[in-house]
């Protein structure tokens, strides 16, 4: 039976992206904000809250309101985190919380009580950035690899499993002609509820994507046969209809104010036929 994920965001309304920081305990070398000798700058929690009740006010009040906490490295802002997230639940008791992480600060184990204790009972999803056979590109500021500490983390959440958390894994150069069977291991090996993929497209080429459409139909043919039951999002639209049409737009808020807003159509199109096999 396919798996299907528990404490999830409701379809209606809109994704709201807060940044606290372009600060980060990484230093990939695909990273979108290319911030180079750029200023590292955090948000403040002042500011936070500001765009806390813009938003609000600007759903229905039976709408679930979905935050997602951004950076940069989050959790690098911890306070500034948890300061958020218990304001939010004072104005509105219908959210839903999606932190976004590189994974380190869990490796000190004050750091992962601290989250545990503070979001039980709290709706909310981890991501956790780990790109498998190309994460050697994701690397600390002294240029080391991070795939041993990402291992690690890993382990500490697979003997974790009441926690709704997931893998985020860029198709990169260094991955994308087996990803397929990459995805599969990692699934098998960690049980993550889903792995959601990106792409870091500007360094493929035309012929770049012959592989990795061959990849995709690869775990089209895993999925259809049921031998791969962990949804695999963006490469298809996976069984839990939790980032579907329905939501509005993607709003992000970075710097005290709304700086985009675009149309979602994540997980639409070509492989949306996959919401068909809920519940098989």
């Amino acid at each position: 039976m396919k798996q299907e994920e528990n404490n999830k965001p409701t379809e209606n309304g809109n994704v709201n992206i807060l940044y606290f920081t372009t600060k980060c305990n990484l230093d990939c070398t695909y990273c979108y904000e290319d911030l180079g000798n750029k200023e590292k700058k955090s948000t403040s929690l002042e500011d936070l809250k500001k765009q806390v009740d813009e938003i609000i006010a600007t759903e229905p009040i039976d709408t679930q309101t979905l935050f997602v906490l951004f950076g940069g490295e989050p959790t690098l802002e911890w306070d500034n985190v948890k300061g958020v997230v218990d304001y939010a639940y004072s104005k509105k008791q219908n959210v839903f919380f999606n932190l976004e992480t590189n994974g380190i600060k869990f490796l000190d184990q004050t750091f992962l009580d601290d989250y545990l204790d503070f979001f039980k009972n709290k709706p909310h999803s981890l991501d956790i950035s780990f790109d498998g056979i190309g994460n050697h590109l994701r690397q600390d500021h002294k240029g080391n690899d991070s795939t041993q500490q990402l291992l690690d983390v890993l382990h500490i959440f697979k003997e974790l499993p009441w926690v709704n958390w997931r893998i985020r894994y860029t198709i990169t150069k260094a991955n994308f002609k087996d990803f397929a069977s990459d995805v599969v291991k990692l699934g098998k090996s960690f049980g993550p509820r889903r792995i959601i993929t990106s792409e870091d497209s500007d360094s493929f080429t035309q012929a770049d994507y012959y592989h990795i459409n061959k990849q995709k139909t690869v775990l089209k043919h895993l999925w259809d046969t049921d031998k791969l039951d962990i949804p695999i999002c963006n490469i298809f639209c996976d069984n839990c209809t939790g980032c579907e049409s329905s939501k509005a737009n993607k709003r992000y808020y970075k710097d005290g104010q709304m700086v985009d807003s675009i149309e979602v159509k994540d997980n639409q199109g070509e492989f949306s036929h996959f919401k068909t096999k809920k519940g098989k």
